[in-house]
């Protein structure tokens, strides 16, 4: 509920994209990376307030490095997941901002951030921008 500094989402998002990158790489499991994430949710719901939330981070993680390691290479798509994985996290802490904080009623900001990313990876795949959609 409280917001957090861009820079901050920022190297979170990075850092958690490319966990979330490298874990598919090493497994291709796509959601092994946000299961892990979620679970962390664990410690927020028994009170611990300093664990980050990274679920909707890791999981575009390994959808960036789905999407570009067929045509650029494990390297790239470890980067493509970074930075899916930091642009998911903005986009957490904007709706956070917008919604959350401002909101009568519950409005998830990782949801929103998975929504709103993967419909973007959806459209640019469709458009052939992207070489494919991710696991949609």
């Amino acid at each position: 509920p409280h917001p957090n500094s861009w820079s901050g989402v920022t190297t979170v998002g990075l850092v958690g994209g490319i966990l979330g990158g490298y874990i598919w790489l090493q497994t291709g499991s796509i959601f092994l990376g946000y299961a892990i994430s979620a679970m962390s949710l664990l410690f927020l719901n028994l009170g611990v307030e300093k664990i980050p939330v990274t679920h909707h981070i890791t999981l575009l993680g390994a959808v960036g490095a789905v999407v570009i390691d067929p045509v650029a290479g494990s390297v790239v798509a470890l980067l493509a997941g970074g930075v899916l994985g930091a642009l998911s996290g903005l986009v957490g802490e904007v709706t956070q901002r917008m919604f959350y904080s401002h909101s009568g009623t519950h409005v998830d900001p990782p949801a929103m951030a998975i929504a709103i990313m993967m419909l973007a990876v959806g459209i640019l795949g469709i458009l052939g921008v992207l070489p494919n959609a991710g696991y949609l």
